[in-house]
C-alpha cells in the first residue's frame, strides 16, 4: 500500500470486529458508563472503532435484538432500562 492510499476499515481485516463493538457496548450498558436513554450512535460508533457505519450498525442491531436498545428512524438508538441483577437469596438466609 502506497502512502497516498487511504487505510482500510479495520473490519475489512477482522469480520468479527462488530462482535467486540457489540461487547464494548453491553458493557458500558451494564456498567452504567450508558444510561436509559441516552443515544448510542452509528457514526460515533464507527469512528471511534475506525470501522464502517455498517459493521456499527450490525453491532447496534445485535443490541437492539437483544433488548439493551431501541432503534428511532432518523434520530438514533436509544439505551433500554436495564433488568435489575437477580440477588437470589442463599439456602438457609432469610430473605429481606
Amino acid at each position: 500500500m502506497t502512502p497516498s492510499q487511504p487505510t482500510p476499515p479495520r473490519d475489512s481485516a477482522d469480520p468479527r470486529l462488530y462482535m467486540r463493538i457489540v461487547t464494548d457496548v453491553r458493557q458500558q450498558l451494564t456498567t452504567g458508563a450508558i444510561t436509559t436513554g441516552n443515544t448510542v450512535s452509528i457514526t460515533h460508533l464507527a469512528r471511534q472503532w475506525a470501522t464502517t457505519r455498517d459493521t456499527a450498525s450490525r453491532a447496534l442491531q445485535a443490541l437492539q435484538r437483544d433488548g439493551l436498545l431501541k432503534c428511532y428512524p432518523g434520530f438514533g438508538y436509544i439505551a433500554l432500562p436495564q433488568p435489575a441483577t437477580d440477588q437470589h437469596t442463599p439456602v438457609g438466609e432469610p430473605a429481606k
